[in-house]
């Protein structure tokens, strides 16, 4: 008698110490994913490049996947309570994500060299919002949390030379020929000496 109740004592410990470590803090949506892209020229397109996929759970599983010089980076890790709690800010449901645009075009003389990113989220009243994400067009806090969405892959595991998901660049492609601000991509003029 005594070895069963040590033994649900210790089972009961251990069932305790597990929920205590659980992460308390979940998302505000079913699913959220970033992809950063290059297309071959502005406008209309119909192929697109995915340099960068980001795909986060209504867990705060995060799955990354980010193209390098030899090949396809692939990793997964949980999301920190504190940057979930950021993510809930935005990604909730309350506002377009468009709502976050403080410009919708370069001022004069500006001039952006980085890629386009599309973002797509399902709320958890199956809402669905996508968004072509312009660095320079976006709030201070909007790109703030946008840098620190992705962690560097720890465990790196190479798998092929690029990233491919069709419905994810279906979805990339039918955004951006749809949208109205996108920037041209192009670097400064040289500086002539």
């Amino acid at each position: 008698m005594n070895s069963l109740k040590f033994f649900s004592l210790a089972i009961g410990i251990f069932v305790c110490a597990n929920i205590a470590n659980a992460q308390s803090v979940k998302p505000t949506f079913k699913k959220l994913w970033f992809a950063s892209y290059e297309t071959a020229k502005p406008g209309k397109v119909k192929a697109v490049a995915v340099k960068d996929l980001i795909e986060i759970t209504e867990t705060g599983a995060v799955h990354f996947r980010t193209v390098y010089y030899n090949g396809v980076a692939d990793t997964t890790y949980q999301l920190a309570e504190d940057l979930i709690i950021k993510l809930n800010k935005i990604f909730n449901g309350d506002k377009k994500l468009e709502s976050r645009m403080v410009a919708n075009r370069l001022k004069p003389g500006e001039h952006y060299a980085g890629n386009l990113s599309l973002i797509s989220y399902v709320d958890h009243k199956d809402k669905i919002d996508n968004f072509i994400y312009v660095e320079p067009f976006m709030n201070d806090q909007f790109n703030d949390l946008m840098q620190k969405l992705p962690i560097l892959p720890s465990k790196v595991s190479y798998k092929g030379q690029i990233i491919e998901d069709k419905a994810i660049e279906n979805q990339i492609i039918e955004s951006n020929n749809v949208c109205t601000y996108l920037p041209d991509i192009s670097l400064p003029p040289s500086i002539k000496q």
